[in-house]
């Protein structure tokens, strides 16, 4: 579902037969993602058993033999995954997934999907969903990889004690951390940096010092880090010598965590506390672009052009994030702050994506210090919008349910008379939500957002005329994003309509 997911080039999807006739790598398209003679379309035809390479994220590979050939579900490489794996938790099977991965873009499987058959569409699906150009949409080939479920909410994951599930989420983690997804500030990497090093270097000793992290920096910290690190000659000219260098950080923060606790287990716990923390933990990566008014370039002073953004979404909130060196968070939404509607682009061509528009409360200054609520609304073009908008419609269903669930509950302990008012008001009551929240949002002004008064008048800053009236409901002035082709793969599983979510105090 993300795009631009770093993975070492040699790390392709393997299929043996039983026989071990068709080993190694593969080397072209058409021997697909099995090994097996028959076409997978053939059911008449007996399957041949096949061995399939599941890579994890910490890079190792697990293989699996299947006699269900190219029939075989992510459903059954997920339960072999977690027998092999030896994961004892009778929730594993919602803990993690199967994934079909590349570097340009990444699918979570839902049980009933046959990853040889989707192999065989994967072409398809880079020319549906992503900008590759044509040379990279003929030698791209996917990976299966076992990984986290994006659907898995934090509040569950907090409650998980089983040692090989922990470890399997750090190992997650810290591959997000060290691809620079995460746009974190520089402590908060060289906390994180500090854990690792206590991990997998063992408690602080003699041996830890400067010179010994000079070379392994690249194990600990992305590497947005390490260019702007001065590590450089002119950089360390210009250092002040009281400001310590990233390996002097290193070094403190290996210290600090190994005076905090030895033992592996907690080392590994308070790695993922301190990335959930995270408001952006757990997401899926969508690659989009937004308008911006640029003054300097020719697009600029002609009109609009447009800035390369990543989409990041998870079971809480979605957020823009720049793609800058190092990555900035531009805005942050819960779902409960926030309206959308995807629109699916009615013209053909390379050029046009369709889009997602998202709407917000959120407030203007003045230059007399005053302050005006106004409605927000931005508008995300992708070739995977149809993906964010199913994700999204799935996150909040999700919370919807849970809601209801509670309200339910409360109504029997305490009558519904007792009910507290929603917490979730109409973008035409003009009351931001969770106004604390909006403190996140300090890039929010380079965001090019359609701006209205809550009464609904437009303020002159750009054009536009979407209109959204309560949140979570989306306009159904275009055709389901659900009829797409591909529309198996949206990690989103509901397709009616959205009702509003309301939360009780």
């Amino acid at each position: 579902m993300a795009v631009e997911v770093d993975r070492p080039v040699n790390l392709k999807v393997t299929l043996e037969s039983a026989s071990g006739s068709n080993s190694g790598p593969l080397q072209s398209r058409n021997e697909h993602l099995f090994s097996s003679s028959s076409s997978p379309d053939d059911i008449s035809v007996k399957a041949k058993p096949v061995k399939l390479h599941v890579w994890m994220m910490d890079q190792q590979k697990c293989t699996l033999q299947f006699n269900t050939g190219s029939r075989t579900t992510a459903g059954h490489i997920l339960t072999e995954m977690i027998h092999q794996l030896g994961l004892s938790s009778v929730n594993a099977g919602n803990y993690f997934s199967i994934w079909l991965t590349s570097p340009y873009l990444q699918l979570q499987l839902k049980p009933h999907h046959l990853p040889c058959r989707l192999f065989k569409r994967w072409k398809d699906f880079l020319t549906l969903y992503t900008t590759c150009d044509f040379d990279q949409i003929h030698s791209d080939e996917p990976i299966l990889s076992f990984q986290r479920n994006a659907f898995l909410k934090l509040k569950d994951e907090r409650k998980i004690l089983d040692a090989k599930v922990i470890d399997l989420l750090y190992e997650e983690a810290k591959f997000n951390v060290l691809r620079g997804r995460y746009p974190m500030k520089t402590e908060e990497f060289i906390s994180l940096a500090g854990i690792q090093a206590a991990i997998h270097e063992g408690p602080m000793s003699s041996e830890h010092t400067e010179h010994y992290y000079q070379n392994r920096l690249k194990e600990y910290l992305p590497a947005h880090m390490i260019k702007s690190g001065a590590k450089g000659v002119i950089a360390k000219l210009f250092r002040s010598s009281s400001q310590p260098t990233l390996e002097g950080q290193l070094v403190s923060a290996h210290r600090d965590s190994s005076q905090r606790s030895p033992d592996r287990i907690h080392l590994q716990q308070r790695y993922l506390q301190l990335s959930r923390s995270m408001s952006y933990y757990g997401s899926v990566f969508f690659r989009g672009q937004i308008e911006r008014r640029s003054p300097t370039s020719p697009a600029g002073i002609l009109g609009y052009s447009d800035r390369p953004v990543v989409v990041a979404i998870n079971s809480e909130a979605m957020h823009i994030i720049s793609t800058n060196t190092p990555p900035e968070i531009m805005l942050f939404l819960p779902y409960g702050q926030m309206s959308w509607c995807f629109i699916e682009c009615q013209d053909e061509g390379d050029g046009c994506f369709s889009s997602l528009m998202i709407e917000f409360d959120s407030v203007i200054h003045h230059t007399d210090n005053s302050e005006q609520k106004v409605v927000k609304r931005l508008q995300i073009f992708s070739r995977q919008a149809p993906m964010m908008d199913a994700m999204i419609a799935r996150c909040v269903n999700e919370l919807n349910q849970h809601e209801e669930e509670l309200r339910k509950l409360r109504i029997e302990q305490t009558g519904a008379e007792h009910l507290p008012t929603c917490s979730i008001t109409s973008t035409k009551q003009g009351e931001p939500v969770r106004k604390q929240k909006q403190l996140l949002n300090h890039k929010e002004e380079k965001l090019m957002c359609e701006v209205r008064t809550p009464e609904g008048e437009v303020f002159p800053q750009r054009r536009g005329s979407f209109t959204l009236s309560r949140p979570f409901k989306k306009r159904d002035s275009r055709k389901q994003a659900h009829d797409t082709p591909a529309s198996p793969l949206m990690m989103g599983s509901d397709q009616g309509s959205h009702t509003s979510m309301t939360t009780q105090m």
